[in-house]
């Protein structure tokens, strides 16, 4: 049996649909093969208790080992204009963020642009935004969270940059808990991207990891480093270099400046 109560999940959140793998190779593949089909009900959770071949951002992958929680969701985006579509990724890690706060109040929880989560200064979640090709637009929003696997036993490069749930409180979490709170928060904080963008970009600034820091950022080829000024209103990643302020509206953060707690 799963470690996650299926029952309460479909039936305590927006969800309307679940398609629960033991062993899947992607959740976000497996979400965009449904969104190929028309008659498919949405929101569509994709939930797997063991994913192999995770997929990050870029060339990025995202390793999952027994006791994480890895899901997709396939959802409809209607009434979500068209320029605030980049604006999703923060939306969903402004969402994560808090809903880690639950578990962990004491933690420092932060979202690394444009679409990581961090605890204590180490990654604890990534977030994978997808579009299908399908009318009317819908999204396919992955989510890897270390939840109760343990990175105590991983080198000590990996225990340098990640960090679970489990080692910073020091007790397991219940996955259906955890899920539940998860997808009530991005139910409540995509319908505020739609309703009122203004209130979450604030909220956005005062999670936000970089303000201040040096950063290097791969800007779809283009190597930029400077300090990092925040992000504007669309999503965009402010960095002041020698030559002046450069805004990444997309990119990965390949480098930055790291501080102690």
């Amino acid at each position: 049996m799963t470690s996650i109560d299926l029952h309460r999940v479909r039936d305590e959140t927006f969800v309307r649909e679940i398609d629960f793998h033991w062993e899947l190779a992607s959740t976000n593949d497996q979400a965009l093969k449904w969104a190929e089909e028309e008659s498919i009900v949405t929101p569509l959770l994709v939930l797997a208790d063991k994913q192999t071949q995770g997929r990050g951002r870029g060339p990025n992958r995202w390793l999952s080992s027994p006791g994480s929680l890895t899901f997709s969701l396939l959802l409809p985006l209607d009434g979500i204009p068209a320029d605030r579509l980049p604006q999703i990724s923060l939306t969903v890690g402004l969402a994560i963020c808090q809903a880690l706060e639950t578990f962990a109040p004491l933690a420092d929880l932060a979202i690394k642009w444009p679409n990581d989560v961090y605890l204590n200064e180490k990654k604890a979640a990534g977030i994978l935004i997808e579009m299908p090709p399908r009318r009317p637009p819908h999204g396919v929003i992955g989510v890897g969270i270390n939840a109760n696997n343990s990175l105590t036993d991983y080198d000590a490069d990996v225990q340098s940059k990640s960090v679970s749930l489990i080692d910073a409180i020091e007790q397991e979490v219940d996955l259906s808990d955890l899920l539940i709170t998860c997808l009530d928060h991005l139910d409540r904080y995509l319908n505020l991207l739609r309703e009122n963008p203004t209130a979450i970009v604030d909220q956005w600034r005062a999670y936000h990891l970089l303000e201040g820091r040096q950063v290097e950022v791969d800007a779809y080829g283009d190597r930029i480093r400077g300090v990092c000024d925040g992000i504007d209103p669309d999503g965009a990643l402010r960095v002041v270099t020698p030559s002046g302020l450069q805004r990444c509206i997309g990119g990965i953060v390949t480098d930055f400046e790291r501080r102690e707690l």
